[in-house]
């Protein structure tokens, strides 16, 4: 796919924002498309691989999403793409992988109230209750 304005082949952060928008629009054919295209470009983009992680993950493929998030959290491992990589993990019963990646933030990060729920919720799905109730 080329990018529609002159200048040749449309980069990876093109193809990325193309594919939201197919999102948006509902291909996500079209959307898987320019994602893989994206990531053939670009190995390491964060936001197409939270992307196809996201498409995964509506598709119940979850151990397809769960690798993407981690790829994204590689790529940038900003605590954004932390905390959406540890959410998934404690909604999809892997605790003690979502509690190491929030331990992996940093201490401003973990004291906001939302981080300290998640964290909250997945010690307790692994039964460390008197840390979880220290946590709420």
């Amino acid at each position: 796919m080329t990018d529609p304005s002159p200048g040749g082949p449309a980069s990876a952060s093109t193809l990325t924002g193309a594919a939201e928008s197919a999102l948006r629009a509902g291909d996500r054919t079209k959307a898987q498309l320019l994602l893989q295209e994206a990531l053939a470009k670009s190995s390491d983009n964060a936001d197409a691989l939270t992307l196809m992680a996201w498409i995964s993950e509506e598709d119940g493929r979850r151990d397809d999403a769960a690798r993407f998030l981690r790829r994204a959290v590689a790529a940038d491992p900003t605590p954004q793409r932390r905390l959406a990589l540890a959410s998934y993990l404690r909604r999809h019963w892997c605790p003690e992988l979502a509690i190491e990646e929030l331990e992996a933030l940093p201490e401003s990060v973990r004291s906001e109230e939302r981080v300290a729920l998640l964290y909250a919720r997945a010690l307790g799905q692994v039964g460390e209750h008197a840390k979880e109730l220290a946590s709420y």
